[in-house]
């Protein structure tokens, strides 16, 4: 309860056994995965919860991982109004049970692999990936093409490989969800 906050978050998140690998298809798949269903923009979750159905403020949804060890996670989240929660939780569902059950069509992997790799190639240009990069050269020993080798591993990925990825890691049974606001409110 947080009588403070005039939104509400909902968030979900559950760990995964993934990571400690460098250019991991399963790792770029997953990425990519949780790009098409949550990545701002023309994604899944925006486009049902924002757009189509004008519930959120903002939705997403993420994936991380170590690169030391198999340890990640899957989250997905969206800011709402008080009055939306029931909706939008309702939404979150559904579009997460669509996911999986029809999985990520061809045009849709291919939009985001295009996307993400433009985002890698624009980040490039900064001073910030460029200390990134010396010091995962330092501490990794990443070889000096590993961002491009990144860039053609995720122009490779294919549908059936991103849908199997996705379904082998994203499980609903064990997303930990919360609902954080001013529960008075909360409709």
């Amino acid at each position: 309860d947080t009588p403070d906050k005039t939104n509400v978050s909902l968030s979900a998140y559950h760990g995964i056994a993934l990571g400690g690998k460098v250019l991991d298809p399963e790792e770029y798949s997953l990425a990519l995965a949780s790009r098409i269903f949550g990545g701002g923009p023309g994604s899944r979750l925006w486009t049902r919860l924002r757009e189509a159905d004008g519930l959120s403020y903002s939705a997403g949804a993420g994936y991380w991982a170590s690169r030391y060890e198999a340890n990640g996670g899957v989250s997905m989240s969206a800011q709402v109004a008080p009055q939306n929660v029931s909706a939008a939780e309702k939404a979150l569902h559904e579009e997460l049970a669509r996911s999986l059950s029809e999985g990520f069509s061809a045009a849709e992997v291919e939009k985001f692999k295009k996307e993400i790799i433009a985002d890698r190639l624009r980040g490039r240009s900064g001073d910030g990936w460029a200390f990134g990069f010396m010091s995962n050269q330092m501490e990794f020993n990443d070889s000096a093409d590993v961002y491009e080798k990144g860039d053609a591993l995720y122009a490779s990925l294919t549908v059936d490989q991103v849908n199997a990825v996705w379904r082998k890691y994203v499980k609903p049974e064990q997303l930990v969800w919360g609902v954080f606001g001013d529960l008075a409110k909360i409709k």
